[in-house]
């Protein structure tokens, strides 16, 4: 960015176009949204898959246009708004309950990257399916092992070919190993997700996910089960590595540690974390906030769109990638007022009292705060969430703050967080999403029994 500014072009294979600046990038969502595209179509390899899988009816989040209204708004009624979260907390409570228990029998676990996967890929099937799947009391089986690793290699499989132009033969693909892992991973994916819910056709249970899509009967079954094992999966490795960079930053970092500690204990009740509680935990949400800036989740997000588009003082072509990254702007010292190497989430608390008329990329000196409030700018959703903005906003964002925010609490709440050893060289790694390789050695010590 300090070379190229805030709208850079790279040709690989391809026209790749980098937007760092969210106001232009937002321009550019708002050029599509009478007909939105979204990031996800742009990740042919998920599309090929599904293409050949298949072809008559794609996922929602892969289709664009009038196609994709229809089931985006059957999906978001029990999804997307706060109050259809809200209806799932007892059974996300009742998942991170079983991961505190996980813990106090497991303090030191040999791999929390997988750990934390279980424990998303649990919460996800209770909203769904209604169900437990065992991952968190050894009573699991080997199909929902196989389903979580498959679906996390499949996310990491889409991560190495998506940088490549798109290839449509199936012949050719195949000659690709990142392909043949990409595939062998996927059907075994749609194999015993389709299983699962199906299951849960025949039980219907009445606050899964699936049972509610289908006594409304806005999409037609193929439709439905199509869209609910692409959810099933893409919940897993998002939410976990979510989690993964929360509790690996709070285990850094004892003192904040005790300080959001003490906040949680002050303020939640012994059944632990519900929304109604968000706006008494600002440290909460500021912790969070400044573990987004530093060890991101999401790199950013991705369009290409079928004509040509205007992009601050250009014109981009048409079927262009264009391509918008948060972390120039997280790292930038003039927007954020200090060291983008300290971490520190009293800047985000500083943030809630600057005036609604400061300039939107000036740092703001708020009085009672030793830290500068960072520039409005660096609040914009696109830089400050992993979930993007608008009508192709993640369907499942509200589910996930409510996934993440209960753990988080509930995890701190009951446990003292240390690095073991104390010296770890973790690497922010793309797989699709930032992942810390290698997983984070970390000992949880109950502080209450």
């Amino acid at each position: 960015r300090e070379t190229y500014g805030d709208v850079a072009r790279l040709w690989v294979f391809q026209n790749f176009i980098f937007v760092f600046d969210p106001d232009i990038y937002m321009s550019i969502l708002r050029q599509e949204w009478s007909l939105p595209y979204g990031a996800a179509p742009s990740t042919w390899p998920l599309v090929q898959y599904y293409l050949h899988r298949t072809p008559d009816c794609m996922p929602m989040m892969l289709i664009s246009g009038e196609k994709w209204k229809a089931p985006r708004q059957a999906l978001q009624t029990h999804m997307f708004s706060h109050k259809a979260a809200d209806s799932y907390q007892s059974g996300i409570s009742s998942v991170v309950h079983d991961c505190s228990t996980y813990l106090r029998q497991n303090p030191y676990p040999q791999d929390l990257n997988q750990f934390l996967c279980n424990a998303s890929f649990e919460m996800l099937a209770q909203i769904l399916l209604e169900r437990r799947m065992g991952l968190l009391d050894d009573s699991s089986g080997p199909m929902e092992r196989q389903f979580v690793n498959s679906a996390v290699d499949a996310f990491h499989a889409v991560g190495a070919l998506i940088n490549f132009p798109p290839v449509t033969s199936i012949s050719v693909l195949r000659c690709i190993p990142e392909w043949n892992k990409l595939e062998s991973n996927m059907d075994e994916v749609w194999n015993i997700g389709m299983q699962w819910l199906e299951e849960t056709e025949e039980t219907r249970p009445d606050a899964a996910l699936v049972t509610k899509l289908a006594s409304e009967g806005k999409m037609d079954r193929q439709e439905r089960l199509v869209n609910l094992v692409t959810i099933l999966q893409a919940g897993v490795d998002t939410t976990s590595n979510s989690l993964a960079w929360a509790i690996y930053q709070l285990a850094k970092r004892p003192k904040e540690q005790e300080r959001l500690r003490e906040e949680l204990n002050r303020v939640l009740p012994p059944e632990g974390y519900k929304r109604e509680y968000l706006s008494e935990l600002p440290y909460l949400k500021a912790f969070l906030r400044e573990v987004q800036r530093v060890t991101p989740t999401a790199a950013g997000t991705i369009r290409r769109l079928p004509f040509d588009v205007e992009c601050g003082d250009y014109v981009v072509e048409k079927d262009s990638i264009i391509m918008f990254g948060g972390e120039p702007y997280n790292l930038d010292p003039d927007l954020l007022g200090g060291d983008p190497g300290d971490f520190n989430p009293d800047r985000w608390l500083a943030a809630t009292h600057v005036p609604k008329d400061a300039h939107p990329r000036t740092p703001v000196r708020v009085e009672g705060f030793d830290v500068m409030a960072p520039a409005p700018i660096l609040s914009h959703p696109l830089v400050a969430t992993p979930f993007s903005v608008g009508p192709r906003m993640c369907v499942g964002a509200r589910v996930a703050q409510n996934e993440i925010h209960s753990f988080v609490s509930r995890i701190c709440q009951d446990f003292k967080m240390t690095l073991d050893p104390l010296e770890q060289d973790i690497l922010s790694v793309s797989k699709l999403v930032q992942t810390p390789d290698p997983s984070p050695q970390i000992r949880f010590e109950p502080v209450n029994m």
